[in-house]
C-alpha cells in the first residue's frame, strides 16, 4: 500500500486523452519549459483547478457531500494504520465537513482519486510558501491496493502541483516501515533527505520513524502521454 499522509500522531519532541480536463502531456511539456507543447484542455476558472484526468483515473477537490466517504475510511484503523491511527481518527462527518469548507487552492486542499468514476482513494497538499508545499496520498479501497495505480496516480498529482499550483519542490514523507511507498518515490525521483528515528509516537504510545522526501521540478520527467 503506497501510503504518505499530512495526518500525523504528535511528534515526540514538540487512455481517453478526449476526455481530459487538463491535458497531461501538455502539462508535462509545460513542467519542462516547452513553449510548443504547454497548453490547457479546459476553459475559464477550470484551468486553476486540480482537476486531472488521465485514461480512467480521475483526480478532483473533495466536497462536502465526500464526508461521509471520508469519514468511513478515517476511522479505519487499517486504512489509517501508516498515519500512525491504527484504532482510527475516531471523527465524525460534521467535523470533515467543516475542515473540507475550511480548505483552499492557496492553503491547503483535499482531492478524492477516482478509478472509473469509482472513489477509492484521497491525496491532499497544504503549502508551505509561495513556492513549495507537501503532499499525502492514501489509496483507501483495499481491491485497488498493489495494483500498481499509486504511480501513475502520483505522476498526475505532481504534474498539478507543478503546473496549475505553481509549485518548485514538494516534500513527503512516509514511514520508515513502509519500504514499498519508498520504493516508488525515489522510482518517480524523490530524493530522500534524512530518516526522523523515533521521532513521533503512534495512537497506541508506540515510537515511530519516519523518512522525509524532496522532489524539485527541474529535476522532475514526467512519462504520460
Amino acid at each position: 500500500m503506497i501510503c504518505c499522509c499530512l495526518i500525523r500522531s504528535t511528534e515526540i519532541k514538540g487512455k481517453k486523452r478526449g476526455s481530459l480536463c487538463v491535458n497531461i502531456g501538455e502539462m508535462a511539456g509545460r513542467a519542462r519549459g516547452s513553449k510548443e507543447t504547454a497548453g490547457w484542455r479546459s476553459s475559464g476558472d477550470e484551468r486553476e483547478k486540480m482537476n486531472l484526468t488521465y485514461r480512467n483515473i480521475r483526480i478532483r477537490n473533495a466536497e462536502v457531500e465526500d464526508a461521509a466517504l471520508l469519514c468511513t475510511w478515517w476511522n479505519d484503523g487499517e486504512v489509517m494504520a501508516h498515519a500512525g491511527f491504527p484504532l482510527g481518527l475516531g471523527t465524525s462527518e460534521e467535523e470533515i465537513t467543516r475542515k473540507i469548507l475550511m480548505e483552499s487552492d492557496e492553503t491547503t486542499r483535499r482531492h478524492i482519486i477516482l478509478i472509473n468514476e469509482k472513489p477509492v482513494g484521497e491525496m491532499n497538499y497544504r503549502h508551505l510558501d509561495e513556492t513549495s508545499c507537501e503532499m499525502g496520498i492514501k489509496i483507501c479501497e483495499r481491491t485497488y491496493q498493489d495494483k500498481g495505480f499509486g504511480t501513475l496516480i502520483l505522476h498526475m498529482f505532481l504534474q498539478g502541483l507543478f503546473t496549475i499550483r505553481n509549485c518548485e519542490k514538494v516534500l513527503l514523507d512516509t514511514n520508515l516501515n513502509n519500504t514499498r511507498a519508498q520504493h516508488v518515490y525515489e522510482k518517480l525521483g524523490f530524493r530522500k533527505l534524512r530518516v526522523n528515528k523515533d521521532s513521533w509516537y503512534d495512537q497506541l504510545g508506540r515510537p515511530q520513524s519516519s523518512v522525509d522526501y524532496e522532489l524539485r521540478r527541474e529535476e522532475y520527467v514526467c512519462p504520460l502521454t
